[in-house]
């Protein structure tokens, strides 16, 4: 088990898995669709690393797609990493920020999603953990950003609960299936970042420098 920095304690997990401790500095929400086109995957490792490079601590969910991409960017640049799961073993994760989410993440979800109580309990599971994404282990230290992909950037799916959180409490979200919020990444972080090549932003076609 990864030990807490000083003054720190390791979050308790709510059931088997690897609590790690929080990570100081500026955080980020990195996450999206799990049916993320792989151009999208590739330009948000890239993100993901360079964000890392620049002292930014990603906090994602650990889902195939989007949560993978920006966490194999933000692993392989030497980056924190804050994994939030829904439940143990999620996605094959060993070691996670936690492994459950709080009950009181279930009570700010419920106020998001219009329809959170009739839910089968996998979905608010994965709701519930979306907050913590968003708000941090105590649900308390929001991130400044949110960089996800939504298919045509309508914020739909589970990813959309958590950018209803974000809006709801004023963070940026910043969705790059829209060029404008892809060419706002590009500049923030000195990236080159071509629109995708015909068609409409939802599908997946981008030209992307190596």
């Amino acid at each position: 088990m990864a030990g807490a920095l000083p003054g720190q304690q390791a979050t308790p997990v709510h059931n088997t898995g690897v609590a790690t401790p929080p990570v100081p500095g500026r955080a980020y929400a990195g996450v999206g669709s799990r049916a993320t086109p792989a151009g999208f995957c590739h330009l948000m490792e890239r993100f993901g690393s360079e964000l890392a490079r620049r002292g930014w601590t990603l906090r994602s969910g650990g889902a195939v797609g989007a949560d993978s991409a920006f966490e194999k960017g933000a692993r392989e640049a030497g980056g924190g990493c804050e994994i939030y799961l829904p439940w143990p073993g999620y996605n094959e994760h060993a070691e996670s920020r936690l492994v459950e989410a709080s009950p009181e993440a279930y009570d700010v979800m419920a106020q998001i999603h219009p329809v959170f109580a009739r839910l089968p309990k996998s979905s608010r599971r994965l709701h519930a953990r979306n907050a913590h994404q968003i708000l941090g282990a105590d649900l308390r230290s929001p991130v400044e950003m949110v960089v996800c992909w939504t298919p045509g950037a309508r914020g739909r799916g589970g990813t959309g609960s958590a950018i209803r959180l974000a809006r709801s409490r004023d963070i940026p979200v910043h969705d790059i299936a829209d060029i404008a919020a892809r060419r706002f990444m590009g500049e923030l972080l000195g990236l080159e970042v071509e629109p995708p090549q015909g068609g409409g932003a939802d599908e997946g076609q981008l030209a992307l420098p190596l």
